[in-house]
This record gives structure tokens, sequence and C-alpha cells, in this order.
């Protein structure tokens, strides 16, 4: 599953970056600013340089032409930082891939949409063969998503 993939190369600037993040603020939880702080904050300044150039240098479009997996990309239609476009272009060029559009979701589908990224989640993994682990337990937390 590929949710909230790096940008595209039309999009790679560090500028248009910080904009797109603002752009998407108001569409994410809060509390997943806070979290994306603090994990900041631990690794400091210098690995946060690192990680945004090491982003912003992604060639995603590239990789996935390397994956045989079936593939689910889910995209927000208030991701502002990964167009549309980009995202289809990305499930068109994986051999087995398949995108999903979470309405309303910005880039941190998975934190501020659970309930809707595990519907689009749960049918895919089904219909591609994968199974709940063994260690799998519907009261641990699952129930409270799904619900």
């Amino acid at each position: 599953v590929l949710q909230g993939p790096t940008p595209d190369p039309e999009s790679r600037g560090l500028v248009r970056q910080v904009v797109g993040f603002f752009a998407i603020a108001p569409f994410e939880r809060w509390s997943l600013a806070w979290v994306a702080l603090a994990d900041y904050a631990r690794g400091g300044i210098k690995r946060y340089i690192l990680t945004l150039r090491s982003m912003v240098g992604n060639r995603i479009g590239e990789k996935v032409l390397r994956v045989t997996q079936p593939t689910l990309v889910v995209w927000g239609t208030r991701d502002y930082i990964v167009p549309y476009a980009f995202v289809t272009s990305l499930a068109a060029a994986l051999p087995r891939g398949r995108l999903a559009v979470i309405p309303g979701a910005a880039h941190g589908i998975n934190y501020s949409h659970p309930k809707a990224f595990v519907s689009v989640l749960l049918p895919f993994l089904r219909a591609t063969g994968h199974r709940p682990s063994p260690l799998y337990s519907p009261g641990f937390g699952w129930r409270r998503v799904l619900s």
C-alpha cells in the first residue's frame, strides 16, 4: 500500500513542498503536527534537513516500475502536496496497481481518516489473498477503527 507518496517531479522544490504543507494543514488533525514535530525534534535540525532533501530527491516514479506485487495507491482529495495526476500515473505505472481516492482527506490519510483508509485497505488485502495475521486481535484497537 502506497499512501502519501513523495512528490512528483513537477512538485519537488522545497518551497513548493512548504507551500503544500501549509495548504493541507487545515485538513489534517492538529495532533498529527505534534507527532511530526516531536519526531523532528528528536532527530534534530540536521536530520530534518536531510529528510527533506531525501524526500524532494526521491524518484518514486522510477522505483514503482520495479514493484511486481499488487499495490494499492491511496490518495485524498485534499492532498495538495501530491497532485491527483501524479498518483494516477503512479497507479498506472505499477504492473498491478490500483488507485483508491478518499474524499476530504489530505496527505496523512491513515492518521486523519483511519476508518476510510481501512475501508479501502481491507477489501484490497482480501482481494489479493491476504488474511489477518495469527497475531490479529479484533479487540486490540481495530474494532474501534472499523465500527
